[in-house]
Order: structure tokens, then C-alpha cells, then sequence
């Protein structure tokens, strides 16, 4: 009985012995794959599309939209009408300028006798035609009370055509933008905070739910530009999609939701800092097996990368 008791107490040990061994093998192997693989590591935000150039369009009084001269999405050229307004403000204008064109004629014509009885030079009389002229065409502009392309593009209004008439613009408010390009990014905007984290090339997963069949499409783009914006203490992230086709699809400021890859070798030098087996690292992804492993867990593509979007990277 006694000698059965030792013998299950011996088997006990050793089962003991054996699962000790086997974590800590397991935890071992667990700290040196984190050291080593590079792991999927995000950082999450809402970015939106936008042109590559784009212009505002601005008033420069206060009035009621009383009619569009330009659809939506429409491609216009530098001084095409865009909208027309009713403004208090320009009646009280143009009564101004109507009484100052008045004495600037009377003035004009006293400088114009004086210039032909030699009494003063002719730079006075044409300064002063110079003056009628500019306040001709700020009438002209004040009585069609019309807002003009500063350029030539696309135009995109702020608020939906349907929706602005009728409506009170403010001085120096934005009625629209003008896109000078039909080349669109991807804008993503994090706390200045993060701008050593992020490097040219990086993958960015994008997912975008579509008005139309509302179902959630996924993407996939690169960062191809970081700008610091010190103004706002942010860093704005460019980027372009793998399939730059897919950008088509898009209108300008329609928010998308971003997961953006951290450039870190591995789990513990994005924690730490600390790059401990750079050596042993660089064995490990010699071999392809190794290396498919990798891609599997950082989520990045197997196949080649596309020559469109390879050119693309390598001409930034």
C-alpha cells in the first residue's frame, strides 16, 4: 500500500515536472515570438476624401440666395456666375457708389479742362479715370449681386443646392469650394502626438459604408504624405488607395473610417522601445515560410504588389 502511494506519488511529480517545463517552454516561446514577429498594430480615425487642390468660395457680403447658375458637380470656368442673392446691404452700397460716381465724374472733367489748359500733368486725369473704372465695376458687381468661379474646376456647394435657397449668407462665409483637379486623397488627421509613428508607405485599411447598397466595402491604401499642421498640433496624413479606381467612386468630404499600421518591428519594441534581436529577427524572415507567416499576421497582402501603385510610391 505504502510503495503504491510512493509510486503515485512519483507519477504526480512528474506530470508536475512535465507541465512546469511545458509553460514555461510555451511562455518562453509566447515572449520570443512577440520579440521578434511584427504584430497588427492600429491606430484608429476618420478621415475624409478630398481634391489634391481645391479653392474657396467666399462671399464677400451678407444676403438670401435667390437662384443657382451652376449645378452641383458641375465643371465650370474662372468667372463663370455661380449663385445670385438679394442683399439690403448692396442697395445701400449701390446708392454710395451711384453718388460717388457722380462727383468723381465732375471731378474728372474739372482735371480733364485743366489737363488741356496745361495747368496740371496727365497722370492726375488718368488716376482719376482709374477711380471711375474700379467704382463702374464694383456697381456692376454690387447691382447683379452674383458670386463668380475665383478658378477654373469642379464646383461642390457646402449645403445641398435644394437647401440654399433661400438661405442667409454671412460675410466671408464658404458657399462652395472650387476643384481645380479630379485627383482625390484621403485625409486623416491625429494629435501631433503620434507624428514619429507614422512613415511614408505605411498600410492604411479603409472601410466605407456605401449610400447606395449599404453595405460596408473595405479598402486598402498607403500613406503617400505627412504634413504637421503646427497651427492645430496635428499631423495630416495623405493617402491614395492600392486601387486608385475606387477613389472615383467618392465625392469630396465623405467620411471614411481608417485603421492605420504602426511602423514597430515587433510587440515589445512598439511597447519599450527596445529592439532586443535584431540579428535573430533578420534570420527569421530569411526564410519564406517565415515570411508568410509575418504577412498573415500583419494583414498584408501575399501577392505582389500592383505595378500601378508600386510606380506610384516609388515616383513619391
Amino acid at each position: 500500500m505504502k510503495n503504491d502511494l510512493l509510486g503515485n506519488d512519483g507519477v504526480m511529480e512528474l506530470l508536475f515536472g512535465i507541465v512546469t517545463i511545458a509553460a514555461v517552454v510555451i511562455m518562453a516561446t509566447g515572449l520570443l515570438f512577440m520579440a521578434i514577429v511584427p504584430m497588427n498594430n492600429y491606430h484608429r480615425a476618420n478621415g475624409f476624401v478630398e481634391f489634391k487642390r481645391q479653392y474657396k468660395v467666399i462671399t464677400q457680403r451678407e444676403g438670401s440666395v435667390t437662384r443657382l447658375l451652376t449645378d452641383n458637380d458641375a465643371a465650370v470656368e474662372q468667372g463663370a456666375p455661380l449663385l445670385q442673392f438679394s442683399s439690403e446691404s448692396s442697395e445701400r452700397e449701390i446708392n454710395a457708389l451711384t453718388v460717388r460716381l457722380h462727383y468723381l465724374h465732375k471731378e474728372y472733367a474739372t482735371l480733364k479742362k485743366l489737363f488741356l489748359s496745361g495747368a496740371i500733368n496727365r497722370p492726375e486725369v488718368d488716376i482719376k479715370n482709374l477711380e471711375i473704372q474700379e467704382a463702374e465695376t464694383k456697381l456692376q458687381d454690387y447691382q447683379r449681386d452674383i458670386i463668380y468661379a475665383p478658378v477654373a474646376g469642379r464646383v461642390y456647394y457646402t449645403v445641398v443646392p435644394e437647401h440654399m435657397l433661400g438661405s442667409y449668407l454671412e460675410k466671408g462665409e464658404i458657399v462652395g469650394y472650387i476643384f481645380s483637379s479630379a485627383d482625390k486623397h484621403i485625409c486623416i488627421s491625429f494629435p501631433n502626438t503620434y507624428a514619429d509613428r507614422f512613415k511614408i508607405g505605411a498600410i492604411v485599411l479603409f472601410k466605407y459604408s456605401d449610400p447606395v447598397s449599404f453595405k460596408v466595402k473595405k479598402m486598402k491604401g498607403f500613406i503617400y504624405k505627412t504634413f504637421v499642421n503646427k497651427a492645430n498640433n496635428t499631423i495630416e496624413l495623405y493617402c491614395d488607395l492600392a486601387d486608385a479606381a475606387q477613389l472615383d467612386l467618392f465625392r469630396p468630404f465623405t467620411k471614411i473610417d481608417a485603421a492605420i499600421t504602426i511602423n514597430s518591428t515587433s510587440v515589445v519594441n512598439d511597447m519599450f522601445g527596445v529592439d532586443p534581436f535584431p540579428a535573430l529577427r533578420d534570420f527569421f524572415q530569411r526564410f519564406a515560410w517565415c515570411r508568410q507567416i509575418v504577412r498573415f499576421i500583419r494583414n498584408e497582402p501575399r501577392g505582389p504588389v500592383p505595378a500601378a501603385a508600386l510606380k506610384e510610391i516609388r515616383s513619391r
